[in-house]
């Protein structure tokens, strides 16, 4: 009498059948933590974004070297800036690269702003509106559009749609209808620990029109903020 070793099969069916599941449910867990990594981190991007302008808000000052980049049709516009401010508004500028480098300005948060320009006429100072066309920039924006508070303003709005990009660093990407002029998306990278920004990027429908980098950020106790 012939004997077929169905048991045998079926054993060894039975074990590849259950390795291919272990595989498969690995796969599937390495898969939700990735998602979990990215997606639901500590924070939320509503609460990042909210904790990271209450922070700043919260800060008695702070001095930081700001790189700054806007781009309009073929124009660029690059500048290096030495900041130092009491939030929300009172910011003290001054321009060591880029247009108008040697200038300095000063503005509290009303409709001019104080300027003592670079060369002979240094020792003088100037009240503009900042709407001047010697103060807005190469896309029309003003201080009042694009201070801190303003773009952490404008992130943090409930009008506006928020998502965690990256969970380490905090990134979060912004869309909705309260965007600085032009743009249709916001990338806030925040500094995970502290959450203060560190780079805020504003794209329009092609490209990225706007940045902000404010890698070096301190805070100071009393800052002397003045011309």
């Amino acid at each position: 009498m012939r004997h077929f070793p169905w048991g045998s099969r079926l054993a060894r069916l039975a074990a590849l059948t259950a390795l291919l599941w272990l595989a498969r449910a690995r796969v599937g867990m390495a898969a939700a933590r990735a998602a979990t990594d990215l997606e639901s981190p500590g924070v939320t991007a509503d609460q990042a974004v909210q904790a990271a302008r209450s922070g700043f808000l919260a800060l008695p000052g702070y001095r930081t070297t700001m790189r700054f980049f806007q781009k309009e049709g073929a124009r660029e516009a690059r500048g290096l800036y030495a900041v130092t401010g009491m939030p929300p508004l009172t910011i003290r500028i001054h321009i060591v690269k880029g247009t108008g480098q040697g200038t300095t300005l000063l503005w509290n948060g009303g409709p001019t702003a104080q300027v003592r320009p670079a060369g002979f006429l240094h020792f003088a100072t100037f009240t503009l509106s900042i709407t001047d066309d010697r103060l807005v920039s190469i896309r029309g924006y003003s201080l009042a559009q694009t201070n801190l508070d303003a773009l952490l303003a404008q992130a943090a709005n409930r009008q506006n749609r928020r998502r965690l990009v990256t969970a380490t660093p905090p990134t979060v990407s912004v869309r909705g209808p309260d965007l600085l002029p032009g743009c249709v998306r916001m990338l806030v990278r925040l500094e995970p620990r502290t959450l203060r920004p560190v780079t805020i990027e504003a794209f329009d429908a092609r490209q990225k029109v706007f940045e902000i980098d404010l890698s070096h950020l301190e805070v100071v106790k009393s800052p002397q903020v003045h011309l």
